[in-house]
């Protein structure tokens, strides 16, 4: 079945070649970092006490050997100035007419001052009495605790931080300089605990990456002019540009580049940092759960994304596997790149007729699979669309941003088995493992048995077999024969001694991490509770103990026995009467007596 390609469209020089915005992997690297923090400081306040008041004491002898003057005046000074110091960087946005930083840093303001309010609510009514001394003291010279968290200071960094203060040097210098000085004159006043500022600082920093990641960071966006003049400084001479209607934000944007003076064309795609950073949440997922997840070392940085698409390119080439040929890389501007090709016409083997896919076309692609694993390089996404045949029926291996050198005989292996999979989706079982014998061998092929499991494949293949297998959301389960299953059996067929045992290609289970936090929590609640109760059996008031009464003595039975004072004591002479114990004894030996006499 051929797909229908989209007409490409002709780019104007002052089209916009990126978003608007974009959500950047770093943004939720930082909120992630800056939630854990948070974590930590609560816990180091129910830990440490004793640490931390004896820092507020430090702190608070520090204040009394300052001059009250000085306080006085750098308190006021730094508290005003930290409050309009936001108000003239905002002011400055409206003049630049930045209304999406302004959203965001309105938006991170609004967030971190509410979530200081919940935890000071928390603090005083939920927490362990811990978290709330170690969090609080009492007022300097007056009644009443301290604020658990200063939600002023939390909601300044939060929309400065937001606002994109930190492309500004000279507003983040002034903003760094108001923040030390309020948070130390507030420190040295005693208005403040040590984790109680520093909660604050990291309350109002992790709320702004959070906002900026929801809403997305402000790219600057380069038009097709500021293309025109990028390819132009690596000495090509572009005249027209085309592109394809219909690219998603997160996709790279190709561009059909005509030059001049019949010069050939080129195949310019345009990275962002949109672009780069897509999916960062599942790739980080697979490389701590799965042993066969892409080393991918580039998520955050445009220039790895270059690196990494250089050395792959030249690494493919000299391996004598055919693919696209790369010309150029080059930054443009800071939130976008180019990668230049050699234009590669063709159609991918999901856009080919059932008679074009032979099998002199599977052979062929077997052949240019050997030769990257000759060199140790992993496709690590052989799909359908990653296999490209031109028009001579030549087949090119693209798509190859997620491949690596000097790789493992585990992710060689894994390699065969999705193309494996790829090709028995296309052509049947039979056919893809007649080919893949051809020219990989039995010996070769039968080791990947134990890697035709699903763990193995990519999302998308993973999504093929499910609707090749009548288990997708509109066929009935089970309506298919299991494609993975049909390729082990004509595997084992010519080659019945390769390994059957599917691989353990786990780290770690989804039911292991939910195992352990759901055990860590449990623990940690429990603690709390143990807790409690030993302040609360520290804070009780101790119990007299009750008066221990001695037993009477048969040898002094006369003799008075101090009484209470104001009160007589017994009477000299009484017989006390005799205890259970004194009639116990008394009675077995009255019982021993007359035994003894009866037998007499």
């Amino acid at each position: 079945m051929t797909e229908k390609r989209q007409p490409s469209v002709a780019v104007s020089p002052d089209e916009l070649l990126l978003p608007a915005r974009a959500r950047r992997p770093e943004d939720l690297v930082r909120f992630a970092l800056g939630a854990v923090l948070i974590g930590l400081t609560l816990l180091a306040a129910d830990a440490a006490q004793s640490t931390a008041g004896g820092l507020n004491a430090d702190a608070a002898r520090g204040a009394g050997r300052a001059p009250q003057v000085l306080l006085s005046v750098a308190g006021s000074f730094s508290t005003v100035a930290v409050l309009l110091v936001p108000v003239a960087f905002v002011g400055q946005q409206i003049l630049r007419r930045d209304v999406r930083r302004i959203a965001a840093g309105v938006l991170a303001a609004v967030l971190a001052y509410g979530t200081s309010l919940l935890v000071d609510l928390w603090a005083i009514h939920l927490a362990p009495h811990a978290v709330l001394a170690a969090l609080t003291g009492p007022v300097p010279g007056g009644t009443g605790s301290t604020e658990p968290v200063l939600s002023y200071l939390a909601a300044v960094l939060a929309c400065m931080t937001a606002a994109g203060v930190a492309q500004q040097p000279r507003w983040a210098a002034a903003l760094a300089v108001l923040l030390g000085l309020n948070a130390l004159t507030v420190l040295v006043g005693g208005s403040v605990g040590v984790l109680s500022l520093l909660l604050a600082l990291l309350i109002g920093w992790t709320l702004a990456h959070g906002a900026t990641y929801a809403l997305g960071s402000p790219n600057a966006r380069p038009t097709a002019a500021d293309l025109f003049v990028g390819l132009g400084q690596l000495e090509f001479s572009p005249v027209t540009a085309l592109r394809t209607p219909g690219t998603g934000a997160h996709e790279p944007h190709h561009y059909l580049v005509g030059q001049a003076d019949g010069r050939p064309d080129l195949d310019v795609v345009v990275l962002g940092r949109e672009s780069s950073g897509f999916g960062f949440l599942r790739r980080a997922w697979q490389r701590v759960r799965l042993r066969t997840a892409p080393q991918r070392r580039s998520l955050l940085s445009l220039r790895g994304v270059l690196k990494q698409e250089s050395l792959l390119c030249y690494a493919v080439q000299e391996a004598g596997a055919r693919s696209r040929r790369l010309l150029a890389v080059a930054e443009l501007g800071p939130d976008a790149a180019l990668i230049i090709y050699e234009p590669l016409s063709g159609h991918t083997l999901d856009q080919l007729h059932d008679a074009e896919v032979t099998d002199a076309l599977l052979r062929d692609t077997w052949r240019q699979v050997k030769l990257l694993q000759s060199r140790r390089i992993v496709h690590r996404n052989l799909v359908a669309s990653a296999l490209l045949m031109d028009d001579r029926g030549a087949v090119h291996l693209v798509g190859l941003e997620d491949g690596d050198v000097a790789a493992r005989d585990l992710a060689l292996r894994t390699d065969v088995a999705q193309l494996l999979t790829t090709l028995g989706l296309r052509v049947g079982p039979e056919r893809a493992v007649a080919g893949a014998f051809a020219v990989l061998g039995p010996d070769r092929v039968g080791a990947v048995v134990p890697l035709l499991q699903p763990l193995a494949l990519s999302r998308e293949t993973r999504a093929a077999l499910k609707r090749h297998d009548g288990s997708g959301p509109s066929d009935p389960a089970g309506a298919a024969p299991d494609l993975l299953a049909q390729l082990r059996e004509e595997i084992l067929r010519t080659r019945p001694q390769a390994p059957v045992e599917p691989a353990r290609l786990e780290r770690l289970r989804p039911r292991t991490l939910v195992t352990v936090l759901g055990g860590a929590t449990a623990g940690y609640f429990v603690l709390l509770q143990l807790r409690q109760l030993r302040h609360q059996a520290a804070a009780r008031p101790p119990s007299r103990p009750r008066p221990r009464l001695r037993p009477p003595d048969p040898h002094h039975r006369g003799a008075a026995t101090p009484g209470r004072p104001g009160q007589g004591g017994h009477r000299a002479g009484h017989r006390d009467r005799p205890g259970p114990v004194v009639r116990l004894r008394l009675h077995r030996g009255l019982h021993a007596c007359r035994q003894q006499r009866l037998r007499h």
